[in-house]
This record gives C-alpha cells, structure tokens and sequence, in this order.
C-alpha cells in the first residue's frame, strides 16, 4: 500500500496500530502512529491509551510520558487507567521514587495510580512511606476505604496485625469504619501466624455484620482451622459461604472433606460435596476418595452407586486411586461384578497402572476368584503395549487356572513367554496338574538350553491339556 502511494484513511491506521499493541509490537505501533500524525490524521483518546499501555507493558516510561503529555496539548483529557499504567511500570522497576514524582506533577490526578503506589510501597516493606503517602492524600481528600485497607492488608500479609490495628484505629478516627475487606485482610494476618482462633473471631464478628467476605480469605481459615483440628468450626464457614453462593477453592474443600470423613461424618461430607456442586465447582475425584473409603468403612456401600451416578453427570472422571478404593471396597464386599465393571471403566478411560498397583488389583481378583471378569481389560492392556510384569503373568495365569479358565491363561502364558520370562514354580506346578511344584522346578531349570521357550511351551501346553 504504501510503495503504491497509498495513504490509509484516519480509521485504517487507528485498527492496525490497535492490533499491533494488542500484540504487543511496540516498536511498529509507535512507527505507525507517527505516520499517521504525519498524514494529518488526530489520534483519540483509545489509540492514546493503548498506547500508553503498550509503552508501559514494555517500560518504556519517558515516551509513555511524553505521549500523556501530547494527549493533554491536544485537548483529551487523559484517563484514571493511563496514569496507572505509567505507575504500574515504575513499580514493575522498582522506581517507586520516580513513580511518586511523576504523580506530584499531576494536576487533579485520580486516586486509582496512588493506590498502585500505595501496593507496591507495601509490597517492598516501604510501610513508613506508605504512610507518608497515605497522609498526603488525606489532605487531597483522595483517602477512602480503598487506601487505609491497602496498608492494612499489606501489614498482615507480612504477619504485623499489631501494626495493622494501629492502622484501623487511626482509619475510624477519619470516620472510615472497617469494611469486609479489613475483616478479610485480618483474617490472613492471624492465620499467617497460625492464630487460627482469632482469626475465627473475626469471622465471627464480620459474619454477625452481615459482611461478604472473599472466598480466598475463607479457604485459608478453612484449612487453618482444619489443620488444628477445628472440624465444626470449618465447616461453619463452609455453611457460611454455601448461603451466600460461594464456596471454599477446591484445595480447601478436599482437606475439609478429608477431615470430616477421618471424623466418621461421612454423610455430612456428602453434603458438602453437594453443595459444593450446586454452587458450580467442579469437584475432582480425589476430593471424593475419602468419602469412598467412608462410606466402605461404614458398610454404607449402597450411598456410593448413586454417588458415582452424580460425579459422572457432573462430568468428572475417576482418577487411579478412587479406582483403587473402590474396586478393593467392592471386592472385599462380595460386589465383585461392580468391581470388574469399574476397572473395565479405568481401562477404557486410558489409565494404566503401574506394575505395583496391577499387581495390588489382581490379588484383589484372585481372592475373589473373579480374575476372569478382567481377563479381557487385561488383555487391552497388553495390546496397548502396557508391560505386565512376570508376577502379574504368574497371578494372572494361575488364578485362571483355578477358575478353570485355561484357553484364557493359554494366551496370557503365550505372552509371557514371548517377554522372556519362565512361570514361577507355583504357576507351573498348577499347569503341569500332575507333578509337584519341586518337580516342575526342576524341569524349567532342565529346559534352559538354546531351545528353552519351545521346550518350555511344550511341558506348559502338555500341561494344559492334561489339566483340561
């Protein structure tokens, strides 16, 4: 276009150069709008502005100045954002100075770029400035709310609640009562120094106010509380945060349900999951795996079905371990078509277990006697390349055996001795029906010469048959 001698029209160039900061092509965005000043064409304030954001994302703060100041010349009268984005890049640098002095030359700046300020003279432990600040806006009638929980939330996410009463105490001398966010901001104080009982109080306190207080703040004494076993005082702000139509992160929630179901209330646990799942979260399997293990140890084992039925609507998926405790669980209860239903689940979901977790699932089966109902998930398994392993193979094949499944062990010896391992002497002994586990033992070591897969194939097969 513009070896042709094409100029593009005011609009033309405000769509690219809007396109070129989104991303985040400074050099090229500020080439452009040279030319576009060049063509005669007045920027508006949303090309200034993304600008400005552009030039302070990538710090180059004298031109993002400069170009305020060009905006302000031409008459368009910057916004709050503006001044905060410059603010932001000064702090991303560590120039809080810089940042401070480049506000005192505002005329009638906006309070938004002070609280920046204000944030990151806390977060660099620069309290006595912030003070310095916070008063100084004070007399430019700029402080609300906002700028005194600023401070106190910065002095208790370093632990100092001492100093940040001291900061509320002067905040009502100025009229500005505590809000939910300094109720909040106390709240991480006290559990920063593991004050979980205090930091209940306050809870407590916000709670008797009618106060919404962040779920951040809520997860963090959940896990507090639970951490010093303060079980029913968790679960109060769980009911606490349900009515308002929050709910705790998934993180807390799974140690609160953890907890519940090692304190045997495994129904309550159950509700809270639901709740839970009302409130949109979307649980993972391992939040529910101790309500399993509950609900088995209580021989509740009927509450699960209908449970799993709404895990699976919710569109959760099992992991490995709530596999695990559910395939034992129904195993050892007699349930053993649940279980092979479920691990022909786990298979077909794409899990595949270790070597040492197979070999905990098989002995499940065989105790049962019920390997045949997995032979063909095992199978899959194989096909997909998963090593078994000889002890999976030897469990695996006698256990068939003893169901009277021989055609099915046939396959599974096929490919054991295709992996180069020999049966165990057990395994070998129920094969071979006639002989002793001694005598078989002695055979395998006769057979390990050049030939010994074909001699071992025959005394194995020979046993098959005789044993069919």
């Amino acid at each position: 276009m513009f070896q042709l001698k094409c100029r593009p029209d005011s609009e033309f160039y405000v769509k690219i150069i809007q396109l070129f900061c989104a991303a985040n092509k400074m050099d090229e965005s500020v080439h452009l709008f040279k030319m576009m000043k060049k063509d005669g064409n007045s920027p508006d304030i949303y090309l200034y502005s993304d600008l400005i954001h552009c030039l302070s994302e990538n710090l180059q703060l004298n031109v993002a100045v400069e170009m305020l100041g060009e905006m302000s010349e031409s008459g368009i009268t910057p916004r709050a954002s503006n001044y905060v984005h410059i603010v932001n890049g000064y702090c991303k640098l560590g120039n809080l100075h810089e940042a401070k002095k480049f506000l005192n030359g505002i005329i009638d700046c906006p309070v938004e770029p002070y609280h920046v300020l204000l944030n990151s003279l806390c977060n660099f432990n620069r309290f006595s400035e912030a003070i310095d600040l916070l008063e100084e806006t004070l007399k430019r009638s700029y402080s609300g709310h906002l700028s005194w929980n600023i401070i106190v939330n910065g002095f208790c996410k370093k632990g100092n609640v001492k100093r940040a009463f001291e900061v509320i105490c002067r905040m009502v001398v100025f009229s500005c009562l505590p809000n939910d966010s300094t109720h909040s901001s106390l709240i991480t104080g006290f559990c920063m120094l593991a004050e979980f009982d205090k930091a209940f109080r306050i809870f407590k306190q916000a709670s008797v106010l009618g106060m919404c207080l962040d779920s951040v703040t809520c997860s963090e004494l959940i896990e507090g509380l639970c951490s010093s076993k303060k079980i029913q005082e968790a679960s109060e702000i769980f009911y606490h945060l349900s009515y308002k139509g929050c709910s705790p992160n998934i993180s807390s929630l799974k140690v609160l349900i953890s907890e519940i179901c090692g304190a045997g209330k495994v129904v309550e646990a159950m509700k809270f999951r639901s709740l839970a799942s009302c409130n949109g979260v979307r649980l993972s399997s391992s939040t529910c795996s101790p309500i399993f293990t509950g609900l088995f140890e209580l021989n509740k084992e009927k509450h699960i079905l209908p449970l799993l039925s709404q895990i699976f609507v919710d569109g959760c998926s099992l992991d490995q371990e709530a596999y695990f405790i559910l395939i034992h669980g129904f195993c050892v209860r007699g349930r053993s078509g649940i279980a092979s239903n479920l691990f022909d689940r786990m298979v077909d979901d794409g899990i595949i277990p270790g070597s040492e977790e197979l070999e905990k699932i098989i002995e499940i089966f065989a105790e049962c006697s019920q390997v045949r109902s997995v032979a063909n998930s095992l199978e899959k398994l194989v096909e997909s390349g998963a090593v078994l392993g000889p002890f999976v193979c030897n469990a695996v094949i006698s256990s068939l055996v003893k169901e009277g499944h021989n055609t099915v062990a046939c396959k599974f010896l096929d490919w054991m001795i295709e992996s180069g391992w020999i049966p165990d002497p057990y395994t070998h002994g129920l094969l071979v029906g006639n002989e002793s586990v001694l005598e078989a033992k002695d055979r395998l070591n006769n057979a390990c010469d050049e030939d010994y897969t074909d001699n071992v194939g025959n005394i194995l097969a020979e046993g098959l048959r005789s044993s069919a």
